[in-house]
C-alpha cells in the first residue's frame, strides 16, 4: 500500500464485500495502517450503521452507488449520516439515467462507472461510457471515471473526455510493475488535458 502511495496515487478505493470482491472490514483496517492517502470504501451498503463502521475502520470516503442503493430513502439516510460524521460521499452512477439522478441529487463528486456493478461485470469494457456521459456533468462537479482502464490509452481517453480522476483496479493488480505503471500514467493523464 505504501508503494502505491509513493507512486503518486491521490487516493485508494477498497471494496469490503467478502462474497464478490474478497474484502472485509478487518482487511480495510490493516490496509489503513499501511496507507497514508485517503481511502474510499466501496460496498453494497444496506445499513446506516455501515457509515459509522466505515469511519471507525479508517475510511475517509464512501461510494454510494445508485445502482446498488436503489431505495431513495435509504440512499438519503446513508448520505446524510456519512456527511454528518465527516465522510466524503462519492455518488456512483452507471448510464445516463443514474448520472442524471446523481446530478439532480446535487452530488459534488460522481464516480462514473464504465461497467454495470449490479451485473458484476468484469473489467473487459471500455471508457466509452465516460466519454459519452461526462459532457452532461455540470461545471464544478468532479468526475472519476471508474473501471475498464486496462491500458495507458484508456486513461488518456478518460482524461481527454474530461474526467478529473480515474479509478484503476484490475490493471494495477495484473501489472508486473504497478508502481512504475502508475507513475507513467500520471504524466500521461496530465499531458492529455
Amino acid at each position: 500500500m505504501r508503494l502505491l502511495g509513493e507512486a503518486g496515487v491521490d487516493a485508494m478505493s477498497m471494496p469490503t464485500d467478502p462474497t464478490h470482491f474478497g474484502g472485509s472490514i478487518e482487511l480495510a483496517r490493516r490496509v489503513r495502517r499501511h496507507c497514508d492517502v485517503p481511502l474510499m470504501r466501496k460496498e453494497f451498503f444496506r445499513s446506516v450503521h455501515q457509515m459509522d463502521e466505515s469511519l471507525e475502520a479508517g475510511f475517509d470516503a464512501v461510494q454510494l452507488s445508485l445502482g446498488t442503493v436503489s431505495d431513495p430513502e435509504l440512499f438519503a439516510a446513508l448520505r446524510s449520516r456519512a456527511e454528518q460524521i465527516g465522510l466524503e460521499v462519492v455518488v456512483g452512477a452507471h448510464g445516463k439515467e443514474q448520472l442524471l439522478r446523481a446530478i439532480e441529487l446535487g452530488a459534488g463528486v460522481i464516480g462514473l462507472n464504465n461497467r454495470d456493478i449490479t451485473a458484476l461485470e468484469l473489467d473487459g469494457g471500455t471508457v466509452s461510457e465516460s466519454e459519452s456521459l461526462i459532457p452532461m456533468v455540470p461545471d464544478g462537479v468532479l468526475v472519476i471515471s471508474e473501471s475498464s482502464m486496462l491500458t495507458s490509452a484508456d486513461v488518456v481517453r478518460a482524461a481527454q473526455a474530461g474526467a478529473d480522476g480515474v479509478l484503476i483496479g484490475t490493471a494495477v493488480a495484473r501489472s508486473a510493475d504497478p508502481v512504475g505503471w502508475l507513475r507513467s500514467l500520471r504524466g500521461l493523464a496530465e499531458c492529455s488535458r
